[in-house]
């Protein structure tokens, strides 16, 4: 199987687990899923925020994979029913529970209620 981890540097291997990731074949240098912890950085992460997760935790999260080179990570919250969309050098994007996610630079084509989401 395949790790969802992003490495963050080497040697000490540090390592930010999202809950989802997704890697293009255009970023994997083999074109294939690698075995272990991909080099390279994924093109989309998810969290979902839990009742024990900080927001200063989570938003630290997000800066580490955003630097590590992920495009945009989107953090879930199902408690106040938003999603937070993050990308580099762009403002938050904020999704009420009536919007839906959609990531055309990073994932064109790809659209899903954030209330279907939350179910």
């Amino acid at each position: 199987g395949n790790d969802a981890g992003v490495v963050m540097q080497r040697t000490p291997d540090s390592v930010r687990g999202p809950d989802i990731s997704y890697h293009s074949f255009e970023r994997l240098p083999a074109k294939e899923m690698p075995v272990g912890y991909p080099e390279a950085a994924p093109d989309l992460t998810f969290d979902v925020k839990s009742p024990s997760d900080s927001w200063s935790d989570l938003l630290s999260k997000v800066a580490d994979l955003l630097r590590a080179g992920v495009s945009t990570v989107c953090v879930i919250d199902p408690e106040k029913e938003i999603a937070q969309v993050y990308r580099s050098h762009e403002p938050v994007r904020l999704i009420g529970v009536d919007g839906e996610l959609e990531f055309p630079e990073t994932l064109p084509g790809f659209r899903v209620a954030l209330a279907d989401v939350l179910k």
